[in-house]
């Protein structure tokens, strides 16, 4: 696993195409993956290209032990939405972050190394957390090799 240091720094909101939906933490890649499918498809119709990496946002139940995820994939301006399709954008402000290549667990440990080094330093997480997917195309993405860069907004 390569980590990047971990950081501290600003980071711009974007507006982004966006659909939620909800998966098991070993189906949770699969699912993001079908679901940035699904919107660069819609994009395409429209004749966009995405203008960043495709995220996603999450909040995990203990009531169905599975997650709700916000997937979106940033595009420079508003287009027409679908049904299960809507318009996002993502957080802007200071955060803390650091990038994971290994497995989804990986990353799980790189951002409990993140939120303790946030604490060291007097910041404190506001409670939402992006996964940004940076592999090129994410579709072929092996599960063993992602990179991760994990994103925290923090006050």
């Amino acid at each position: 696993m390569n980590i990047r240091t971990i950081q501290i720094t600003e980071q711009k909101s974007e507006l982004a195409v966006a659909i939620k939906t909800r998966a098991s933490i070993e189906n949770c890649i699969n699912v993001c993956k079908e679901s940035v499918d699904i919107i660069a498809a819609h994009m395409a119709k429209h004749g966009k290209q995405p203008s960043g990496e495709p995220y996603s946002v999450s909040s995990y139940s203990t009531e169905t032990e599975d997650f709700e995820i916000e997937i979106g994939v940033p595009v420079d301006e508003e287009i027409p939405v679908c049904s299960e399709l809507f318009m996002s954008t993502s957080y802007g402000g200071k955060i803390i972050t650091a990038t994971s290549r290994g497995t989804f667990a990986d990353a799980g440990k790189l951002w409990m190394e993140m939120i303790e080094h946030a604490k060291k330093h007097t910041f404190e997480p506001v409670g939402i957390h992006y996964d940004y997917y940076l592999n090129k195309p994410f579709a072929d993405a092996r599960e063993d090799d992602l990179i991760i860069r994990l994103v925290d907004p923090i006050k």
